[in-house]
Formats: structure tokens, sequence, C-alpha cells
């Protein structure tokens, strides 16, 4: 019997998908926005501050891909489940790759050549942003593979063991220098967050998550004040660490994230527990959120070009206009490829409606 949905999960997809294209607009106005005199250092450490705080949202992003697949499917997958995720996920990662890859040689001036190397790097590297998409995929295979044993062990134990191999994993592209190897330098900054190692502890908790649903949200309706002061806590270490400059990498592989990200997860579910409905505003977000995901850069750097020489904006503006133009622009784009034929295998679906703005189950 199919499951209903989670009306949690449309807060925290929401706020995940808005956090990526906030912090992909900060990064932008930093580089592009040029006010006279020059931006104070001081104001600019804030901003990537910032900006590495918002970095949660795609540990966040594999966090709900896991807990819905163990919430709807907890003893087994049902039959063509790949292949519906390969027409509606993968088609499009594919379609976006080589819509990036034209885009950066139209851009750079690439040749055929620089192109289709561009393209390879895309689609098998994590050559851009989508590079999500193959984590989610490495997941969906493990998860099958994981379903005929997790039984076996206890949840702690598996916990604790995934959080140790993430950590060590993590730890060496975070505090050594590439090693002398034919593309040392890419590997340490981009394809060392492809392999399914630099997330597996968000999957295991992911999974007991999901698995265990309805002890899951009695725990944290109960233990709310600890849930609040993890995710205070887990933000502080990550200031900390970065302004110290005793961790200096700026992106969400890094191993602080595995405790941050997971206490965003977990206040984000708290939040929308105590909701009785979710917002139709977060409800709208969450349907166009893979569709936003694919295409915010695109629209990100479009608009940059007519507003990146006004003189009367200020950072905080040019910063919303990149947000708030790329986020309307990308959904109406995804809205119109969905009524045309085919059109989903390149921005994916529309996500379900969150129509019956699902009740609170009263905690027992």
């Amino acid at each position: 019997m199919k499951r209903k949905p989670v009306k949690e999960i449309f807060l925290i997809r929401s706020v995940a998908c808005l956090a990526i294209v906030l912090l992909h607009s900060i990064e932008a106005s930093l580089k592009f926005y040029s006010p006279q005199g020059g931006l104070e250092n001081n104001t600019k450490v804030w901003y990537e501050t910032f900006a590495l705080i918002l970095k949660f949202g795609t540990p966040v992003f594999v966090l709900i891909s896991i807990f819905l697949l163990a919430y709807s499917y907890p003893k087994k997958t049902p039959s063509g489940f790949m292949k519906k995720r390969i027409k509606f996920i993968l088609i499009p990662y594919l379609v976006m790759a080589v819509f990036y890859a034209l885009l950066d040689a139209y851009i750079q001036h690439l040749t055929v050549t620089l192109f289709l190397k561009q393209l390879f790097m895309n689609i098998f590297l994590g050559g851009y942003h989508g590079y999500f998409i193959l984590i989610i995929f490495q997941f969906y295979l493990l998860y099958m593979l994981f379903q005929k044993y997790a039984h076996r062990f206890k949840a702690w134990y598996v916990i604790i063991i995934c959080f140790i191999i993430n950590f060590i994993y993590l730890g060496i592209f975070n505090f050594t220098k590439p090693i002398d190897i034919p593309h040392a330098e890419y590997i340490w900054t981009r394809f060392s967050w492809v392999p399914f190692l630099g997330w597996l502890f968000y999957f295991s908790i992911a999974y007991y998550f999901g698995i265990h649903y309805e002890a899951f949200k009695k725990f944290l309706l109960k233990y709310n004040k600890y849930v609040i002061a993890f995710a205070i806590l887990s933000c502080a270490l990550v200031v900390f660490l970065y302004q110290s400059n005793l961790l200096i990498v700026h992106s969400s592989k890094r191993i602080d994230m595995l405790l941050f990200s997971t206490a965003m997860f977990l206040l984000l579910y708290y939040v929308g527990a105590k909701l009785k409905s979710i917002p139709s505003f977060f409800s709208i977000i969450s349907q166009y959120s893979f569709g936003i995901y694919l295409l915010h850069l695109f629209y990100i750097a479009l608009i940059n070009k007519f507003i990146e020489h006004l003189p009367f904006l200020g950072l905080s503006m040019y910063i919303c206009i990149l947000l708030i133009g790329s986020t309307i622009l990308s959904m109406i784009s995804t809205h119109l490829l969905n009524m045309v034929p085919l059109g989903h295998y390149v921005v994916g679906k529309i996500g379900i409606k969150d129509k019956d703005k699902i009740k609170l189950q009263k905690a027992v």
C-alpha cells in the first residue's frame, strides 16, 4: 500500500532548495559585484561565512532522498524502481550536462575537443552542479543492497561506523594537499565529492529515520530543546573553524558539515512537524525544486549580465535580484517545459502538491 506523503518534507526540501540558490547568488555577487572602492574585507568574509552555512542544502537533499526511500519502501523496492528514476532524474541530469557544457563552450570559446572534454567531466566526474544526482544513484543501488542485510546489525553500530568512514574520507581531502598524481588537484577539489563514501553518514541516519518514522518523529517532538541546541552549536562550530582558519575549505564536503547538515534536517523536520499545514509558498517551491536546482545557475549567470554594471545596486539588493529572479525564471521554465511533449526529460517532472494540507498527527 502506498504511504501518504510526509508533509514535513515539503518544508525541508523547499528550504534546502532556496539555501542552494541563495548561496550561489551570494557567490556570484561576491565575484561580479564591483562597488566603488571595492568591498571591505570584513564584509566579504561574513558574506562568505553565511554562504558556507547555506551549504547544508546539498547534504539535506541527500538526507531527504534516502529518508523517503526508507519511508516508502521499508522492505523492498518495487519493480520498475530504477527505470522510473532513470527516466525522470538521470535523463534530465544528462540533458543538463550537455546544456552546461555547451554554455561553457560558448562563454569560454572552447574548441570541439575541449567541449567534449567538459561534457565527459560533467557526466562522469561531477563537472557541474548536477553532481548531486550521481551521488543519489549510487545510493539507490546501495539502498537495494542494504535492505537485504540491514536487519543483521544494530542501527547505532551502523551509524557510528558510517560516521567514522565518512569523517576519515572527508578529513583526507580537508586537511591534506593533493598528492603527485595526474589530475590530483581536480580530484581533491571536485571529484572527491562524487564517491558515496563522502556521504555515507547521511545515508545511514536517513535510512533509519525513514524505517523508524514514527519513533523518529516522537523523538524530535520530545527532545526538541536538544534538537535546537544541536543546530545552534553545530552552526557555531562551522563558523568558528572557518573564521579561525582551522578549516578553510569552502564546501559542503567539510567534516563539520556532517553534524551541521544533520542538525538542520532535524530542526527543519521538527518545525514542519509543529505546523498544522505547510504554507503554500514552501509547497510550491518544493514542487519545482528539481527544476530550480538544475536551472538556477544558468539564470544567475544570465541576470548577472544585465545588472553587474548598474551603479545604484547595493550588495544585498544584488543578491536578492539574483535569488528571486533565478528562482522565478527556473520555475516558469520548468512549468512550460512540462507542458510540452518530452519536456519533463529536460528538467524532470513537477513534484506532487501538498494540496490536502496533511494535518499533524498528535504525538502519542
